[in-house]
């Protein structure tokens, strides 16, 4: 009889272990993309299936559209959900670090300079490194003219960022080079 149970037993957990009661599944992100069309249209959602000719994307706000490729100008990965803000991608760039007529914390990379021509005239900016970065401002008649310094400083927290700056300018040829003056300034930039 208990030759029985172990022959039992064994023949069970042999069995066992080449059976098995369910399939593996693995565990998939959504994975977000930006579809930017042609005409200029973006469209945020998951790639549900490519056929060579046109993709099915399942939006949030549309559902399911179907978008042919002859029409797509570039798809591109969301690497962070923090960059769509009301339903628009904010990609990087030199301009993410500027608001309308001052800048922000957000660091400028490294060879992303960027120039502006404004109504009063115009001015560049390099980003000598990934948080430093130097411009020159200018009237149309190139005096006054003013140095911009930024330096941001880069937190463990992405959500946050930090910086110093300064504008140190001369009144030009049109005082004699007479005038000196300068702008400092914190910057703190919340992403919510």
């Amino acid at each position: 009889m208990k030759l029985k149970i172990f022959l039992t037993l064994i023949l069970a957990f042999t069995i066992s272990i080449f059976v098995n009661a369910q399939n593996e599944t693995q565990y998939t992100a959504k994975q977000l993309k930006v579809v930017t069309k042609i005409d200029g249209m973006e469209y945020i959602g998951e790639v549900i299936s490519d056929d060579g000719r046109e993709i099915l994307l399942n939006t949030e706000s549309l559902g399911k559209i179907y978008i042919p490729k002859s029409e797509i100008k570039s798809i591109v990965d969301v690497d962070n959900e923090n960059r769509i803000v009301f339903g628009e991608f904010r990609t990087q760039g030199p301009f993410t670090t500027r608001y309308a007529f001052t800048n922000n914390a957000f660091p400028v990379e490294k060879g992303e300079n960027y120039a502006l021509i404004n109504l009063y005239g115009p001015e560049v900016h390099f980003a000598i490194t990934n948080e430093f970065s130097l411009g020159i401002m200018s009237t149309w008649i190139a005096s006054p003219m003013v140095l911009a310094l930024k330096y941001s400083f880069t937190t463990k927290n992405e959500n946050i960022n930090f910086s110093l700056g300064t504008l140190i300018g001369t009144s030009g040829y049109l005082n004699s080079f007479r005038g000196y003056g300068g702008l400092h300034w914190a910057n703190v930039t919340f992403i919510e």
